[in-house]
């Protein structure tokens, strides 16, 4: 394979991308892709700047060779080659002899004598050699580009694979076209003593591709057979040719475009000044926000390896976040970050995008380029920030850090934050487990979870987070990969991709397991330096608990009680307002409903021995918890909303009936139909109750309902 990297690609992906395509000696990939960072993620990114190219597949035609932008897509190209050496164009043209091109006396001697060399000595294969034959009018500057396009540095025989002078991509064909194109229309690259295929002619080359596969391979057609290349290039060199031969203006070169460029870059970089100055804000006015934003920002200020400024997120060694699409734009709109004027252009969008796009749009004219202009937009991995709350970089993280850990301390959290926090631990245990099943997926040599199934794996990671520690989910994530690794040993002719949904389909089945069953798993572990720095941060830093052995139901537990909200008490005029708005239906339930919802709380008072408060604070966090799926209904928010509201209710029962928790469970189910004041939120909050007498007697459904007993 030749690996093809584009020369705007960053130093970062540039690497990933050389051991993402790199090789052993017996053929097998050097490197995992989950050692490389999460699949679907390193295939984006890889794939955005680098191409591989089979040069053993390449046509014979026209020498181009198929070109694969991930792993999959080069296994694709293998499995349907057919063994056809000509592309499909090629192969449906007519293939005419058309003779060679003339060849002067000295030219025809030096061949003839090579000939005779060969034929004197055909034990030995001769090294291979490239010569170049200018064709007559061609332009100079088409000569200058095939200059460039030919130039040869040597051969590496061992290697097999020819090393030329620079990249075709660093090749300015100036608006000639394809570099091996605009070569062919000026020169005519021929190998003595190699004769074409198809009309046994001498070996006129189209392209760097066909070289190699005349040194090391089956010798492709020559430039006459290929009639589809040859007319392009017999075009491009037509003197009579106007509307397609670019407008080039008096005195515009190379290096003159090249100026041009690295002037546009420096306005690009005085833009980002001028935009981003650092700038500090007083002491005072230290930000806020939600549990998760605070946290996310304190990982940063712990883990990154600098903090002033803080580098781009890509250069981490660890992943800020288990989830790979978020980012820290956040952190900026709320305040905790700036960006730096030290970022990169290319951490930002541009209008044009590019110095190539605004050089076209100004029809090639280099003195009427737009300047470049920022927009609203940027690449936050990319980018360069800095923590503006201070008199320095280094005082301002000092003050940051010490007022996000005294917000984020669990006696300081009140009712609504303890729940965000334990959101927060259910979302990373879930994506943590996640990063473990593509970790243990590529371990098996299996491939990433297909694009279809990615919603529903992080669903089953959600709801198995809802009960399971991170250690105990690994259990599971682990067993399902061992069984899609054992099915693709059984059954070796199928799809190695549907191995990997077999794999989804068994998490599913496990997970669903453990919720139901009561039988205890035991926690898998390994590196905690493989944790995320946001959930190191959550475990290790503000809960001071085990991020394997401690789940949500754990955290909720070793949490103090939340500190009393800082809002004002509801004055008897407000309540008044409240009950007289006409725009909420106060009108009562219908008996029926009434009926049945006494008939389950009757049920509950009478089989206390059968549930615990803490089943039912796990039923409303499970249902809180519901919100949070990757395609949440307006079912599930309507129960979440409604399940909080019934939380609150139950703590601040439980703390007016001096600790008496099931008394406050049964005063809250009572209430529930009334919760909110109008009969929609009150048939939400019966249906949860419900749901929970169902939910903790899974096998023997009680007798909840006079009417239906199904």
């Amino acid at each position: 394979m030749r690996i093809v990297i584009g020369v705007d690609a960053p130093d970062d992906v540039l690497k990933r991308a050389l051991r993402y395509w790199s090789l052993t000696k017996d053929g097998s990939w050097s490197n995992r892709v989950a050692d490389l960072g999460p699949a679907s993620w390193v295939a984006e990114t890889v794939s955005g700047h680098a191409q591989a190219q089979v040069l053993t597949l390449g046509c014979l035609g026209c020498g181009e060779a198929p070109t694969a932008r991930t792993r999959s897509e080069l296994d694709a190209i293998r499995s349907t080659y057919d063994g056809s050496k000509l592309c499909q164009e090629c192969a449906s043209r007519p293939q005419p002899a058309i003779p060679p091109p003339a060849r002067s006396p000295e030219q025809e001697d030096a061949q003839h004598h090579e000939s005779n060399e060969a034929e004197e000595t055909p034990g030995e294969q001769p090294t291979p050699r490239l010569e170049l034959d200018l064709l007559e009018d061609a332009p100079e500057e088409l000569s200058a580009i095939a200059k460039q396009y030919w130039n040869l540095t040597h051969i590496e025989l061992e290697g097999q694979y020819a090393v030329w002078a620079g990249p075709v991509k660093a090749i300015d064909t100036a608006g000639w076209g394809p570099a091996h194109i605009a070569a062919g229309a000026a020169v005519r690259a021929r190998m003595p003593g190699r004769s074409c295929p198809v009309c046994s002619g001498q070996l006129t080359l189209t392209s760097r591709t066909a070289f190699e596969q005349a040194c090391f391979g089956s010798p492709p057609a020559c430039v006459d057979c290929s009639p589809a290349l040859l007319e392009k290039m017999t075009k491009l060199r037509d003197p009579s040719r106007t509307t397609d031969t670019p407008v080039r203006k008096q005195g515009t070169s190379h290096a003159r475009r090249h100026n041009a460029e690295a002037r546009w870059a420096e306005q690009q970089t005085e833009e980002i000044r001028a935009h981003y100055e650092v700038t500090f804000l007083q002491q005072d006015s230290l930000p806020t926000g939600k549990v998760r934003t605070e946290a996310t920002t304190l990982a940063l200020l712990h883990y990154a390896p600098s903090t002033t400024p803080i580098g781009p997120l890509r250069l981490w060694a660890e992943p800020l976040d288990p989830d790979p699409y978020r980012t820290v734009g956040d952190l900026v709109a709320h305040g905790f970050l700036r960006i730096h004027p030290d970022s990169a252009p290319a951490s930002f969008c541009w209008q044009p995008e590019d110095f190539r796009e605004a050089i076209t749009a100004a029809g090639g004219d280099i003195d009427a380029v737009q300047p470049p202009q920022l927009t609203n937009r940027y690449y936050a991995r990319e980018a360069v920030h800095y923590v503006p709350h201070g008199t320095s970089m280094g005082t301002a993280v000092e003050n940051l850090t010490a007022h996000l850990t005294a917000r984020l301390t669990p006696a300081a959290l009140d009712q609504e934050r303890k729940e965000e926090l334990l959101v927060l631990v259910q979302e990373l245990i879930a994506a943590e487990a996640v990063r473990y099943f593509d970790l243990q997926l590529a371990k098996r040599h299996l491939p990433p979870v297909p694009d279809n199934h990615l919603a529903r794996l992080r669903d089953i990671a959600q709801r198995g987070s809802t009960t399971l520690a991170l250690g105990e989910l690994n259990n599971l994530v682990w067993r399902a990969a061992r069984s899609a690794a054992d099915a693709a040993q059984r059954n070796p002719q199928a799809p190695r991709a549907n191995m990997s949904t077999f794999a989804v389909n068994c998490l599913e089945t496990y997970v669903q397991q453990a919720l139901t069953e009561t039988q205890p798993i035991k926690p898998y572990t390994f590196d905690a330096s493989l944790l995320a720095a946001l959930t190191r941060t959550v475990f290790y830093t503000i809960l001071n608990a085990d991020p394997f052995t401690t789940g949500v139901i754990q955290a909720d537990q070793d949490l103090p009680e939340p500190a009393p909200p800082a809002t004002k008490l509801l004055k008897d005029d407000d309540r008044l307002q409240r009950d007289t708005d006409p725009g909420v239906d106060t009108a009562g339930q219908p008996e029926e409903d009434n009926e049945m919802a006494r008939t389950v709380v009757s049920w509950l008072a009478e089989h206390r021995s059968e549930w615990t408060p803490q089943d039912f604070a796990n039923h409303l966090l499970y249902l809180q918890s519901q919100a949070l799926a990757p395609r949440p209904t307006r079912e599930h928010h309507a129960q979440a909303a409604t399940a909080s509201h019934m939380k609150h209710l139950y703590h601040d029962l439980t703390s007016l009936l001096g600790g008496n928790n099931q008394s406050a469970v049964l005063a809250v189910c009572s209430a529930a139909q009334h919760l909110l004041g109008d009969r929609e939120h009150g048939a939400v909050g019966a249906g949860i109750v419900e749901q929970f007498v169902l939910r903790i007697l899974p096998e023997q459904t009680p007798d909840i309902s006079p009417h239906d007993k199904s």
